[in-house]
């Protein structure tokens, strides 16, 4: 969810599935992509085992501009190797998701 900030839209936050607890808030740039899909999209990398995969990207339903997470410059480049992969996520109501990946 995007947090609730009049200077800024590139400013994430991250909860658990019923917001009842905040995870994170992080900055991130605009990206666009060429094909908007009817689904939230978010691109991960993969890590090294027993490590949570990054979060790369994050665009809404219907729309061709997005989020790209922000990292230091060391971390991005070893992102930039890390194999990729997206999931198309459907909100079928408030507290209920449907994860399908690529």
């Amino acid at each position: 969810m995007l947090a609730d900030s009049l200077g800024s839209r590139n400013i994430v936050e991250i909860f658990n599935s019923d917001r009842s607890e905040l995870y994170a808030t992080v900055f991130t740039n605009n990206v666009e992509t060429v094909t908007a899909t009817n689904e939230t999209t978010i691109t991960f990398a993969e890590r090294e085992q027993m490590e949570p995969e990054t979060i790369l990207s994050w665009f809404y339903p219907g729309r061709t501009s997005g989020h790209q997470f922000v990292y230091s410059k060391v971390e991005e480049q070893t992102l930039a190797q890390a194999k990729r992969h997206t999931e198309m996520v459907k909100v079928q109501n408030e507290r209920q998701t449907t994860v399908a990946g690529d």
